[in-house]
């Protein structure tokens, strides 16, 4: 417990240095309808840091760019891809792509960046194979690839969603295409996963404005309170959030 308290008085330490649709991706608070999702998302890409391979970078479904500022240190370019139905849909305006392209094939040359970030988009699309395929064939050899997946989430971005992912089915996605996992993190566990889903489902829609979004928020806190302190007494994981892995582009000898 004192890990997610000292993190989440980080969170509120940092939370203004973001524009406001970046504070729920880089430092969510628990009254935010998504904070349990959105925290391990955010904390297993911090940790994917040490495994990527510096230089130039592509995100793929890159919505925002939120998690962009995270690797500045270690990309000399980020580029953003996304679907054009993201602009006329989930972020709008706000999506910060410098492509757009509904195409099932990249618009860039073989082996062209050396990481590539995607995710919780996989679920989106409607043959993986193909993505993953491309995403293998824009890493230069020995480039590293970070994919995050939902396994348990309701319904979103209907009618473009597809897919929920094991670990089992994701790492077999990866290796058909090339690519060799060499790190692996869950989102949580069951009882985070049982709480997350209980307050988007039931409680994220209950007001927007006044005392039903009061409510809303102390609600969403006591039970992902409740979700952390129940994982850590119950720990099981056999129903996530989802999970995150890194996977290296084989080289040929």
């Amino acid at each position: 417990m004192k890990n997610i308290f000292a993190t989440l008085q980080n969170y509120c330490l940092i939370r203004k240095r973001f524009p406001e649709p970046l504070r729920d991706f880089l430092a969510p608070l628990p009254y935010s309808p998504i904070f349990l999702a959105r925290h391990y998302v955010l904390q297993t890409l911090k940790n994917a840091i040490p495994f990527l391979r510096h230089g130039s970078f592509l995100d793929v479904g890159c919505g925002m760019k939120p998690y962009e500022s995270l690797f500045k240190s270690i990309a000399k370019s980020y580029i953003g891809i996304d679907h054009p139905i993201t602009q006329g849909g989930s972020y709008g305006t706000l999506t910060r792509a410098d492509i757009f392209s509904d195409a099932p094939s990249f618009p860039f040359k073989n082996e062209t960046f050396d990481s590539v970030i995607c995710t919780q988009v996989l679920e989106h699309v409607s043959d993986p194979s193909i993505k993953v395929n491309e995403i293998a064939r824009v890493l230069v050899p020995g480039g590293t690839a970070v994919i995050s997946v939902p396994f348990a989430w309701p319904l979103h971005e209907v009618p473009y969603d597809f897919y929920r992912y094991t670990e089992f089915g994701l790492k077999s996605l990866l290796e058909n295409s090339g690519l060799k996992v060499i790190h692996h993190e869950d989102h949580g566990n069951a009882m985070e996963a049982l709480c997350q889903i209980t307050i988007e489902l039931y409680i994220a829609k209950a007001g927007a404005t006044g005392l039903a979004k009061l409510a809303m928020r102390v609600v969403s806190t006591g039970i992902c309170f409740a979700g952390i302190c129940g994982g850590k007494l119950f720990p099981s994981r056999n129903f996530l959030m989802g999970f995150t892995m890194i996977a290296v582009k084989n080289t040929i000898d």
